[in-house]
């Protein structure tokens, strides 16, 4: 397991095992990203990825100010820990949880890694749609249209309208065609 950001995966297990009697729940403040929080403390999630799966186990997240988030002390990040036997978790609520679907590094030693000349930084979390933005599609604002669309011109002009609408948005570079 590397070394991230200044922080010893070390200190964050001994943090951890005080351990405290409240439950966990997600916050979210929109400059900052998402947050677990447990007891008094404030612990970021680093991957947009993790957090997805956090929000299915724990539920949305709640929108916080960055004043109510200061409320709480900083605790150490949520990331992804692994031994050497057994699968990959998080520790959240003094529980270990497992986690499935997200690749883990393999270890080389540095020298290795630096007979390679740095290169772009590619950003598996702004790649990914992110939650908000799915959920909204699903949301069924843009089907209602659509559906009011088939209704008034059918299904073959229908088609032909709502493909020119999102020909017309990602022109405009926008991800999510959006009727009228």
């Amino acid at each position: 397991m590397s070394i991230k950001r200044g922080y010893d995966a070390r200190t964050w297990m001994e943090q951890l095992q005080r351990g405290c009697e409240s439950e966990a729940f997600l916050v979210r403040v929109p400059e900052r990203g998402l947050f677990v929080v447990e007891c008094d403390s404030r612990r970021r999630v680093n991957s947009a990825l993790l957090g997805a799966a956090l929000e299915d186990l724990f539920g949305r997240a709640r929108a916080v100010s960055n004043e109510e988030l200061e409320g709480w002390i900083q605790g150490p990040p949520v990331e992804l820990l692994e031994a050497s036997i057994g699968p990959a978790y998080v520790v959240i609520g003094g529980l270990r949880l497992r986690v499935r679907g997200l690749p883990l590094p393999h270890a080389v030693s540095a020298e290795d890694l630096e007979q390679f000349p740095e290169g772009a930084e590619l950003d598996v979390a702004a790649a990914n749609v992110a939650r908000e933005r799915f959920e909204r599609a699903l949301s069924g604002s843009w089907l209602k249209r659509a559906r009011a669309i088939y209704t008034r011109e059918g299904p073959l002009h229908g088609t032909v309208t709502l493909a020119r609408h999102a020909a017309a948005r990602l022109r405009q570079g926008l991800t999510s065609p959006t009727p009228s």
